[in-house]
């Protein structure tokens, strides 16, 4: 946690408006990645980008440090429901008799790991309350547009394996 101020430093507030013009990015991204053929990905892409950024009115500093923070923020959000909904389903298969192994370790595990996600104070500290606030407000979106433009992004071309 020592970094924490380092992070905070990095990370002004983003505003309410701010995440308004960033669900307005990806929006616009998302509907040109899904017009968009294979062919040329990467000028597509560079295309697509650009058009994005003049709808929303973010500057690309701007686009680039909120994009952090939506990512951090989608990242530990999808988690927690994924958690969430796999906890939910082990709970249903044992109230119906039909829980294995499988299902009782989720039984065990996954509270401890839905508490574990849940808790945004690490996220708090780095990127600031407003900005929790802000994001949180437009949670549902987020989310969905996070996963929207992940998958349209991978339609086109292939991730090279980190290493």
């Amino acid at each position: 946690m020592s970094d924490s101020h380092t992070l905070r430093l990095a990370h002004p507030d983003i505003t309410l408006e701010q995440v308004g013009s960033f669900v307005t990015y990806q929006r616009t991204l998302l509907k040109a990645l899904i017009e968009s053929s294979a062919d040329d990905w990467a000028g597509r892409f560079a295309f697509a980008h650009a058009a994005a950024l003049k709808a929303s009115t973010l500057n690309p500093m701007d686009h680039r440090r909120i994009a952090s923070a939506v990512e951090a923020f989608c990242g530990r959000r999808w988690s927690a429901r994924t958690v969430s909904n796999r906890l939910a389903e082990a709970k249903a298969a044992s109230v119906a008799g039909r829980d294995g192994p499988k299902e009782r370790q989720v039984l065990e595990q996954a509270p401890g790991e839905l508490e574990r996600l849940s808790d945004l104070s690490e996220l708090t500290a780095n990127l600031g309350a407003v900005t929790l606030a802000a994001l949180q407000t437009h949670e549902a979106t987020l989310l969905e547009l996070h996963a929207a433009v992940a998958s349209a992004e991978g339609r086109g071309h292939l991730h090279q394996p980190r290493g």
